[in-house]
């Protein structure tokens, strides 16, 4: 969604950054992107319990997708509506004649400490079995 990209870093977990970076190069990153997937399905669902629902075709179409990254120790994960409901943006952001009626950044606000949990629950989880 074009305009409306929200990063969130996930810092204050150097115990496990530790522990992740002794285990081989070839895990290290699907340990993270597997960790930032849960957190994202989290922000997921919830963004497509607050989405509107005049048909519910735009709550039906929330979506967590991986985004590609060049470097092995990053997770990209792209939350919002699919291509199919494109017009998702305009729903969040508003329009010259449609008050907003945001979905994505609350359910962002909501969930950011449970993401928090699980991200770190994960890394814990694999961390412990890879290692």
């Amino acid at each position: 969604m074009a305009g409306t990209r929200s990063r969130v870093d996930l810092e204050g977990f150097e115990d496990l950054e530790a522990a992740i970076r002794k285990l081989g190069e070839d895990v290290q990153g699907e340990i993270l992107r597997d960790a930032v997937d849960a957190g994202a399905e989290i922000v997921r669902d919830v963004a497509s319990q607050l989405a509107p629902r005049d048909t519910g075709f735009l709550a039906d179409h929330i979506v967590k997708e991986r985004q590609w990254t060049r470097t092995q120790n990053t997770a990209d994960t792209y939350v919002g509506p699919s291509k199919e409901a494109w017009y998702g943006r305009f729903p969040e952001m508003g329009t010259t004649f449609q008050p907003a009626q945001p979905f994505l950044r609350p359910a962002l606000d909501e969930t950011k400490n449970s993401v928090i949990e699980e991200v770190a629950q994960q890394l814990r989880r694999r961390i412990l079995r890879e290692g």
